[in-house]
């Protein structure tokens, strides 16, 4: 298993962010099916999920909702 070391733990969110900054091009340059700000709501979307898949798949781990008071 992976250290839980900090340059590693972000690699989902770097992986998420770079994929969306790609899709944000397509949809601005080169194909727009609808308006931008519905886009923008599909790109939220789909940052998350490729986020959580790459944490499945490089850390093995399930991200799950947190509560607030959980000790």
């Amino acid at each position: 298993m992976i250290e839980d070391s900090p340059p590693l733990m972000v690699l989902a969110a770097v992986v998420a962010v770079v994929f969306g900054l790609g899709l944000r091009a397509v949809f601005t340059f080169a194909w727009t099916p609808v308006h931008y700000i519905h886009l923008m709501l599909v790109t939220l979307i789909a940052c998350l999920r490729v986020g959580l898949a790459v944490n499945r798949a490089v850390f093995g781990r399930h991200a799950e909702l947190g509560t607030f008071g959980r000790a």
